[in-house]
């Protein structure tokens, strides 16, 4: 897994994750929460693959740091750099 892989060009930290999943793990699904009210947060992101866990990041900047939880686990942590979440999100998914 090539955990510093980024595309240049990004503006923010979830289009940098995103990109790498989507690059080195292509079965990852993502969606972006849908907001009713344009004054509503939408900074979260759901991550699964198939029917197995889903893995939440949290931010209303785009960007680190962000927090991370599950469905399995309701533990939460926070992470910083895009090395630290890639591990995190793929650990939580069952995919390394």
């Amino acid at each position: 897994m090539r955990v510093g892989y980024i595309v240049p060009n990004m503006k923010t930290d979830i289009e940098k994750i995103i990109s790498h999943l989507h690059v080195e793990h292509p079965d990852v699904r993502i969606r972006q929460l849908k907001v009713t009210h344009k004054a509503d947060d939408d900074g979260i992101w759901f991550f699964s693959v198939e029917d197995s866990t889903e893995v939440q990041l949290e931010s209303s900047t785009y960007n680190f740091p962000f927090l991370v939880e599950s469905n399995m686990n309701k533990r939460r942590t926070t992470v910083g750099t895009v090395e630290e979440a890639i591990p995190i999100i793929c650990k939580k998914l069952g995919i390394c």
